[in-house]
């Protein structure tokens, strides 16, 4: 049975879910290799999802009082239809959350939290240059992801999803970050306030 065929009947059983998924990869989770593909998607759907409700953003990040947080897409689609299941009819701080599907970085502008898919290393530099300090969270799977200037990225460690914040990146693009959060994240750089 497909995840987004379980949590389809009700929004309570929906959000239990969502945070069950994040909460389990958070805490190691089932093996990387014992899940199939699909599977790390929807537990990064999860991921992707509950970033939102540990990231500041500054007040320019939204013109207006009903803007919604954007959660992007950029390059080809991995998760299909559990980033959309993940987020739902959630709301944060009285905004809805929507996901939106990107073909080039110029449409970018005002998404909140950008996963960058398959990107090119080499070509990295230039989409951070191009973001310049847009306040989004970019988050990727690249090694070179976080070295290049993204803020966020996925990783497998003892074959678990786990990720990395570059707290610079998120200094850059004006973004405060939950100390929750950079408990449970592989730090990249200094950590504001410590030596």
């Amino acid at each position: 049975m497909r995840f987004a065929s379980i949590l389809r009947p009700s929004l309570r059983i929906h959000r239990a879910a969502a945070w069950v998924v994040v909460v389990a990869g958070l805490a190691g989770g089932a093996p990387a290799e014992a899940r199939a593909a699909p599977l790390e998607y929807q537990l990064k759907a999860g991921f992707l999802y509950n970033f939102a409700k540990f990231i500041e953003w500054p007040a320019p990040a939204f013109e207006k009082a009903q803007t919604p947080y954007r959660i992007c897409v950029l390059g080809p689609d991995p998760f299909g239809e559990d980033l959309d299941v993940a987020v739902g009819e959630a709301t944060l701080q009285g905004r809805r959350l929507v996901v939106q599907r990107l073909s080039d970085v110029k449409d970018a502008g005002g998404c909140h939290i950008l996963f960058v898919s398959k990107a090119d290393p080499r070509k990295l530099p230039a989409l951070f240059q191009a973001l310049a300090n847009a306040p989004t969270l970019t988050v990727g799977e690249d090694e070179e992801f976080t070295r290049a200037g993204g803020c966020l990225r996925f990783f497998k460690l003892n074959n678990n999803i786990r990720f990395e914040i570059n707290v610079q990146a998120t200094e850059r693009a004006h973004l405060k970050v939950s100390a929750k959060l950079l408990n449970l994240a592989r730090v990249v750089g200094r950590i504001p306030g410590k030596n």
